[in-house]
């Protein structure tokens, strides 16, 4: 996208630049991750895409990102930036040593059971064990209430936001709702 001769002039008038090797901090508007952000054709765009646009003098590729080799969100030095996808990004991340979140992930359930590639349940965060699998205990309509002994039913039966079904007996689930009912009248007489 070719931008106007004002809108060149406002970009730059947003971009503290210092020598050509230097990190250039962009003192517009940033999005809730601190990235950078800037009007082109009365949209919103990423400000390291088109920095990166006004260098090379061609559209930023389709579906890639924006990386930066200063890895610093808000820095828009085109020669600190090249397209790459999300995979090169990660990869960028972890040869720099940059990984924040989270443990490396097992290669051995809680049981000691190999947990090769081939169990895994497509999900970043669960890995399944099929050895622990087979062997588990269901808990599904019938099954005892680990909290009072009585009897589950599948009338009962109630979903967290995460999606996943758990059970509770008849009376756990009255005990929850007057709980819940009282907390909410305390707070109204408050």
């Amino acid at each position: 996208m070719q931008l106007s001769p004002n809108e060149l002039e406002r970009f730059h008038g947003l971009v503290a630049k210092r020598g050509p090797d230097d990190c250039w901090l962009w003192q517009g508007e940033r999005n809730a991750q601190s990235y950078p952000r800037c009007k082109v054709g009365g949209k919103s765009r990423v400000a390291t895409q088109v920095s990166w646009e006004i260098a090379n003098g061609k559209p930023f590729p389709i579906g890639m990102l924006a990386c930066h080799s200063c890895d610093n969100p808000p820095f828009v030095n085109p020669n600190h930036i090249w397209p790459g996808t999300h995979k090169d990004n990660c990869h960028d991340m972890i040869a720099k040593g940059r990984r924040t979140w989270g443990p490396e992930r097992p290669t051995k359930c809680p049981q000691g059971h190999d947990l090769a590639a081939t169990y895994s349940a497509g999900s970043a965060t669960y890995r399944g064990c099929p050895e622990c699998a087979q062997t588990a205990t269901v808990f599904g309509p019938g099954a005892i209430c680990r909290k009072c002994g009585h009897t589950r039913t599948d009338d009962y039966r109630e979903c967290r936001r995460d999606g996943r079904n758990h059970y509770r007996c008849r009376i756990c689930n009255h005990v929850a709702s007057d709980r819940r009912k009282r907390a909410a009248t305390v707070k109204l007489a408050a």
